[in-house]
């Protein structure tokens, strides 16, 4: 029909490189069709956009926003649930916490850490961190079809994570659900579109998000690419923590994944948070 939005169903918003790359796809096929006499002309020529040219449709979080998100309702006492915007004196360490600070401290996707399963956070010679699954035994799944491992910032474990992960474990002995996060469900498309709603309608509420202005959980993957080269890496090295393809030749050698748990964790505690204010989450 024209649009390329329409390449992709539902009603979700694609990215114009993922509109570029859909296209691509389809226009390989109509040029073998054109050389073979099956078609007269490529439909997909000059619908592509040019991805270079727009602003970035995921900003990351400023320092201002970033302390008025950890000052508002959800995080110091809100009225109730569905009221998580306005002040009051109910207080979780439910999903509704959880997700969006180990979005911001790991820089991992939303959708890989809303489908964690209890036994998803583990230590290994001292170092705590989340193993983020792809497999078809468990449901998980990654943007690029791989496991990795996200290694876990000092502030998230001061915060209290792997105590709340414990506790899950032993509900989840008592429960039988797996789920580090069971309140959550997925929707018709098997995929965690409950938190990155909730989060995008919760940022708009406290005035953190103005319109269709981009900024939601992948904001936090943005910002931690920032922090990190702030720290003085170079983005072959981000790549590895945010769970990013290799293209490189290299990649392509060997078994190993990238990557210790102890360098990872070196490299995300790099990540200071200068003048961010998280003293209040600790307990």
């Amino acid at each position: 029909n024209g649009n390329p939005g329409s390449l992709l169903s539902g009603n979700q918003q694609p990215s114009l490189l993922t509109v570029n790359k859909n296209l691509s796809g389809l226009s390989s096929f109509f040029v073998w069709a054109k050389r073979e006499g099956y078609a007269e002309s490529n439909p997909c020529d000059g619908l592509r956009y040019d991805a270079d040219k727009r602003k970035n449709p995921r900003p990351p979080f400023n320092v201002e926003q970033l302390n008025k998100m950890l000052k508002s309702p959800l995080f110091v006492g809100f009225a109730g649930d569905g009221q998580e915007h306005e002040p009051g004196d109910q207080s979780t360490r439910d999903w509704r916490f959880w997700i969006p600070l180990v979005c911001l401290f790991t820089g991992a996707r939303i959708g890989e850490i809303a489908q964690l399963r209890v036994d998803d956070v583990e230590c290994h010679e001292g170092h705590w961190f989340i193993h983020i699954r792809h497999s078809e035994r468990t449901g998980q799944r990654t943007k690029n079809g791989k496991s990795r491992i996200a290694p876990m910032h000092s502030v998230l474990e001061k915060i209290g994570f792997v105590e709340f992960a414990q506790h899950q474990q032993k509900r989840a002995l008592e429960s039988g659900n797996q789920r580090l996060f069971p309140e959550l469900m997925l929707n018709e498309r098997e995929q965690h579109g409950q938190a990155s709603r909730f989060w995008r309608t919760y940022l708009a509420r406290i005035g953190v998000k103005e319109g269709a202005d981009g900024h939601g959980t992948h904001s936090f993957r943005h910002g931690m690419a920032d922090q990190l080269r702030l720290a003085g890496y170079h983005d072959s090295e981000i790549a590895v923590v945010l769970g990013h393809q290799q293209a490189s030749v290299t990649s392509g050698y060997g078994a190993l994944r990238q990557g210790t748990a102890a360098r990872l964790s070196e490299i995300i505690n790099s990540a200071k948070f200068e003048g961010v204010d998280f003293s209040h989450l600790i307990e």
